[in-house]
C-alpha cells in the first residue's frame, strides 16, 4: 500500500507559496509526482483521463492510504512529569 495525501489536504494546501511548484497544478498532476517510478505510461493515461481526483486514485493500479504512519518510539526524549500531581 502506498501514501499519498488526501485530495482535500492537497487542495487547502495549494495556495502555499512554491507547494504546486514541487506537488503539481492539479491533483492528478500531484498523482504522477508521487508515483512516477511506480507507473507505466499506460496507467499515466488512465490517471490524466479520469474524469476526476476521485476515479484517478481508483485507476492506480496499486492500493493507496492517505494516513501516514511512521513507526515513532516517542516524540518526546523524557518523561514529561506534572509538578502538580
Amino acid at each position: 500500500m502506498r501514501y499519498i495525501m488526501h485530495p482535500s489536504m492537497y487542495y487547502s494546501l495549494k495556495c502555499v507559496r512554491g507547494f504546486t511548484d514541487l506537488n503539481g497544478e492539479t491533483y492528478k498532476e500531484h498523482i504522477l509526482i508521487i508515483f512516477k517510478e511506480f507507473l507505466t505510461e499506460k496507467d499515466r493515461k488512465k490517471v490524466i483521463s479520469a474524469r476526476n481526483d476521485e476515479q484517478a486514485l481508483k485507476s492506480l493500479p496499486f492500493e493507496i492510504t492517505h494516513e501516514h504512519q511512521e513507526e515513532v518510539e516517542s516524540c518526546v526524549p523524557f518523561e514529561i512529569k506534572n509538578e502538580y500531581q
